[in-house]
């Protein structure tokens, strides 16, 4: 009985997205080749009413009598994961591809979170290049972001391994008193010194490279990358030891759940297969 009084209290919001339903229908119907200009008129519209209804104070109730009536009337489920600008889409949209709508979604977000008004939607979609660009902006937005992150931990990995690395180092050479304060300017507080060699038989320092933090971080990481590609391959026993001994210690502190090398795993295989091997008599 409360449900159906709920429904009867939020009719005008359940029939103001009917209203748009049938405008969305009618849209479909009449623009086949979707243009721009009516779509983005009708996603005005479609923000408009969105905001009305989560702006408010009883939103939650209007979403709750929203999601009933999408399952009761025409089939349509919601998950807990559907959002409050989904539902309303949903109200709207109806039957529409799960691709339209979350398209749609992406957009509308976007112009939520950005404090663009409906009036100014159509202005901000073709400032960004379109509908299409927008939505493929976030997914890459989120694909910069997992890759700081990654560059982030792979650099921290490989700072610490050089440091360990310092106790055995591929060679040792020093510099001339007169260069130190410039070697010091040019690491400009990064935690290594990047020198240029060249290479006749002898290796020949014929420069140092000016660092800052972020250059030097992807220069780690890519060294990161490349002993994790070549590990095997160049790497002594005791190298990469240190290697997956480093890389645990870095996921323990960072909480990280670090992937096992082919070299980890083999001698992971190796060792199981000593444990369990018959033991001969002296």
């Amino acid at each position: 009985m409360a449900m159906k009084a709920n429904i009867t209290k939020y009719a005008d919001v359940i029939n103001s997205g009917a209203v748009l339903h049938t405008e969305y229908k009618q849209y479909v119907d009449t623009y086949v080749y979707r243009a721009n200009k009516e779509l983005y008129a009708m996603l005005a519209k479609i923000l408009q009413f969105a905001l009305d209804v989560l702006n408010r104070e009883d939103k939650e109730a209007v979403i709750k009598t929203i999601r009933k009536e999408l399952k009761d009337c025409y089939a349509l489920n919601t998950t807990k994961k559907t959002g409050s600008l989904g539902v309303l889409l949903r109200l709207v949209l109806r039957c529409a591809h799960k691709k339209t709508i979350f398209v749609y979604k992406r957009v509308l977000q976007q112009a939520i979170d950005n404090g663009i008004d409906p009036d100014k939607l159509a202005a901000y979609i073709e400032a960004n290049g379109g509908i299409e660009k927008l939505r493929a902006g976030q997914a890459q937005t989120a694909a910069e972001e997992k890759l700081k992150y990654e560059n982030k931990h792979m650099s921290g990995f490989v700072a610490q391994l050089l440091n360990e690395t310092e106790k055995d180092p591929l060679a040792t050479f020093t510099v001339a008193d007169a260069l130190m304060s410039r070697m010091h300017d040019a690491a400009n507080k990064c935690n290594f010194r990047y020198m240029v060699c060249t290479f006749n038989g002898t290796y020949k320092v014929v420069d140092i490279v000016p660092m800052d933090t972020e250059l030097e971080q992807m220069l780690l990481a890519r060294i990161a990358n490349y002993k994790a590609e070549k590990l095997e391959y160049f790497m002594s026993d005791t190298e990469m030891e240190r290697y997956e001994r480093v890389k645990h210690e870095y996921g323990v502190a960072n909480n990280l759940k670090a992937k096992p090398s082919r070299y980890a795993k083999a001698k992971a295989a190796n060792d199981d297969a000593l444990s369990v091997a018959p033991k001969t008599g002296t």
